[in-house]
């Protein structure tokens, strides 16, 4: 090991964003130079849901982790790219706290819970936050203006699914989710190339349709 100590990852929702986010990025930091000059890192997913029979069809579960733990699936199936420079861990349970943030370098939020992106907002330093519905999705990060991330985000808002109302039922599904992952995962290499002390490029805060193209540019 390098002495360095290693970079953080928060990954907040193992729904699908987070879980498609996390497959992607463990085993494209798995085998580079880029984590070992930063002496490793660390990702941390937190969910509290379980794998229900109605998450195959979009979130990447096998229909043998029906009924487990979301993030405790998603470590299961990451553990053949872990070593001593990239490791995944799960922590059942929701974000409720800044407190639970506060050693990490990046935070990523991938549920559609008002409170947890506010937690994260409110806690500052570098962060992202994915919204999808159907083949959209909107990223917004630190870089935006504070007033109009507050505009962007309700409190008052529920919960719901990254699908249209009988998207599941019918087989009709949207790949927006698909988007905002890959979104994410450039995003955190870019981000740790400039943590590295590289140039870095990370991908500008947008609305983007999968149908229609760029939406909005935020910067």
């Amino acid at each position: 090991m390098s002495g360095l100590r290693k970079v953080r990852i928060c990954v907040i929702g193992a729904g699908g964003i987070g879980a498609n986010l996390v497959r992607s990025l463990i085993p494209s930091l798995s085998g580079g130079e880029l984590v070992r000059g930063l002496g490793g890192v660390d990702v941390v997913v937190m969910d509290s849901d379980i794998v229900s029979s109605s998450n195959i069809a979009h979130q990447g579960y096998l229909p043998s982790y029906v009924g487990a733990p979301k993030v405790d699936a998603l470590e299961h199936s990451m553990t053949e790219y872990e070593n001593t420079w990239v490791s995944l861990t799960g922590i059942v349970q929701d974000l409720e706290s800044m407190d639970t943030l506060e050693w990490f370098d990046l935070v990523i939020v991938c549920v559609d819970s008002p409170s947890a992106r506010l937690i994260t907002h409110n806690r500052g330093g570098k962060w992202l936050d994915l919204r999808c519905r159907g083949d959209c999705f909107v990223a917004l990060d630190y870089h935006l203006d504070g007033g109009l991330v507050i505009g962007m985000t309700d409190p008052s808002q529920l919960p719901g699914s990254c699908q249209h109302d009988g998207a599941l039922e019918s087989g009709i599904i949207q790949f927006g989710h698909l988007s905002a992952a890959s979104h994410g995962c450039q995003w955190v290499i870019q981000e740790l190339m400039g943590i590295a002390g590289k140039a870095c490029f990370p991908p500008l805060p947008v609305t983007h349709s999968m149908t229609f193209g760029t939406m909005e540019k935020f910067i």
